[in-house]
């Protein structure tokens, strides 16, 4: 074998060594670090539970809450609605006697303003 692929075997090894321990340590230090991220994420983990049991809870109030105020405008305009449709009866029959009712005043207007001599009535 040549002296240079000797060479070059032997510097390939080197820097291929130097790469394999620079590995190691970075593998390390993540371990480390993965160690340290564990409580923190198990701490989150518990937060997230809470926080869903939390919205939860609140989503089934909202939902009676909504079911109940659902129920109570179905009411009120069930009222409403019979309170339109009895004005209406009421101002079919009040109708006619607003009408009777204007007619004379408008005829006992003519006639004391015919008393005083004022033949014309200002609308």
């Amino acid at each position: 074998m040549p002296e240079w692929w000797i060479v070059l075997s032997g510097l390939f090894l080197v820097i291929n060594s130097a790469f394999f321990v620079v590995l190691i340590v970075v593998l390390l230090k993540l371990l480390e670090t993965a160690k340290e991220l564990k409580p923190k994420i198990d701490l989150l983990t518990q937060r997230v539970d809470t926080i869903t049991v939390k919205v939860d809870s609140i989503a089934t109030s909202l939902e009676s809450t909504v079911k109940m105020v659902g129920e109570k405008a179905g009411t009120v305009a069930g009222s409403a609605e019979l309170v339109a449709l009895s004005a209406g009866r009421n101002a079919g029959t009040l109708g006619p006697i607003l009408a009777y009712a204007g007619a004379a005043f408008k005829i006992f207007q003519m006639i004391q303003h015919f008393r005083k001599g004022q033949p014309k009535i200002k609308k």
